[in-house]
């Protein structure tokens, strides 16, 4: 797990957000020890870093700030080579468990 800092949240609608989170140093050394096959998926090369890089159609495991156990899917809507930080769209349910 890595924590990233939330820079910003902007409503799109009366229950969605956009999230705006910054990667970090940190951050893209965590995702490069993520990746199973290092041969396959080499780390980033250092040009590239504080880039998501994730390829298309995949997503982000995200936990609950309140409950570490919940734990959803969220595919980036930001370019995946946009640098230092990544998007997510997120609706809001009434009793959903994200919060």
């Amino acid at each position: 797990k890595t924590p990233l800092p939330l820079v910003s949240k902007t409503r799109v609608s009366h229950d969605t957000q956009r999230y705006r989170f910054a990667l970090t140093p940190s951050s893209n050394d965590n995702i490069d020890n993520a990746i199973a096959d290092k041969e396959k998926n080499p780390p980033l090369p250092a040009s590239s870093r504080n880039m998501l890089g994730i390829s298309t159609c995949s997503c982000i495991l995200v936990s609950s700030p309140n409950d570490p156990s919940i734990v959803r899917p969220y595919t980036p809507i930001s370019n995946r080579n946009e640098k230092g930080t990544f998007e997510l769209l997120v609706k809001t349910y009434p009793k959903g468990l994200m919060g």
